[in-house]
């Protein structure tokens, strides 16, 4: 994530009132400081994505840290080795195996491209006073991604590439190497949020309530800090 995204992905999260009311507050600032980590901690723990990778289809986890999960152990592997050689041959093959798999995650993988990235923190915003909102990451995994193959956000799901009501399409396939592209653009990041919102049936009712597969979950107004926009229920 880019210091421009991760700004972008706060700013969506939280929204300009409450950025601006931490400034001054030291506990609400803490506090959603450790909230955005949870989220994006649950996404890496929770999220598991298929692609292929060097000829086979690889499990793979798109909001990991490769340097965290293949070139740390490769140092670590190494730490009581002397020979300059073996620690460079070493490392060297580390990374080589960590740009791989972030080339082939980048060139089919769109759940962690920018624009869902900021859709999606905008959808935590939202769920940011649920109790379990853990669950909705877990059943973005098991009812969308996993039912789907581990291809939710790739090429193979064409409902990405089809407009809804008017809307423009989530994604559009490249002419030149048959993958797909999503543009980092207000627009196609409302849709974004609509899509999975629709499809993990959080909706809004008028009185500021999360209702999430058919349960009622309080919310205040004043702790939310925004007015629902999505999709609402009389």
């Amino acid at each position: 994530m880019t210091m421009s995204v991760f700004t972008a992905s706060v700013q969506n999260m939280f929204g300009k009132a409450a950025i601006e009311e931490a400034r001054m507050n030291s506990a609400l600032r803490d506090e959603m400081a450790d909230y955005y980590c949870d989220f994006f901690y649950s996404l890496r723990d929770n999220i598991r994505v298929k692609i292929e990778h060097r000829g086979e289809l690889k499990e793979t986890t798109p909001f990991q840290n490769l340097y965290e999960s293949i070139i740390a152990p490769a140092i670590d592997k190494m730490a009581e080795e002397t020979d300059e050689e073996k620690i460079n041959i070493a490392l060297n093959a580390a990374r080589e195996k960590a740009k791989a798999l972030n080339q082939d995650i980048q060139r089919e993988e769109k759940i962690h491209s920018n624009a869902v990235v900021k859709a999606l923190s905008r959808i935590a915003g939202r769920i940011r006073y649920m109790k379990n909102w853990e669950r909705v990451i877990e059943v973005m995994q098991t009812d969308l991604i996993a039912a789907n193959g581990g291809r939710y956000f790739q090429k193979s799901n064409l409902a990405l590439q089809q407009s809804a009501d008017g809307a423009p399409p989530i994604a559009i396939k490249k002419t030149t190497d048959d993958s797909i592209n999503i543009q980092v653009q207000d627009q196609v990041i409302r849709e974004i949020e609509r899509h999975l919102s629709e499809r993990l049936s959080l909706v809004f009712d008028y009185d500021v309530r999360f209702r999430w597969h058919g349960t009622n979950i309080d919310a205040p107004e004043e702790k939310i800090g925004f007015t629902p926009t999505l999709t609402v229920s009389r």
